[in-house]
């Protein structure tokens, strides 16, 4: 059988979800596929972070250990290299 693009109709989907981890496992299934039916078809699929975690001072896409060394070793100061580590913007990186 040939695909024709009078046969299918492309939907554009955009999907946002909050990933248990890291690594998480993303499973992408069409609820409405019956056995016996043609395929659905995927195409052109990203996973991207979501930008402006505060706490992700880094950038790496994760709030961990280096995130809290930055606050640590930026405490008291306006930030220098890292001024998003003032997260709640008074100035100084502090307990608040």
């Amino acid at each position: 059988m040939e695909f024709s693009s009078t046969q299918q109709e492309w939907n554009h989907e955009v999907i946002e979800f909050v990933a248990a981890s890291v690594e998480t496992t993303l499973y992408i299934y069409s609820p409405s596929f019956q056995f016996g039916d043609s395929h659905p078809f995927l195409d052109a699929v990203s996973v991207l972070p979501i930008a402006n975690c505060p706490a992700d001072l880094d950038s790496s896409g994760a709030v961990n250990g280096v995130d809290l060394a930055i606050i640590l070793n930026t405490w008291g100061t306006s930030g220098g290299k890292y001024p998003q580590a003032d997260i709640d913007g008074d100035g100084v990186v502090g307990g608040t």
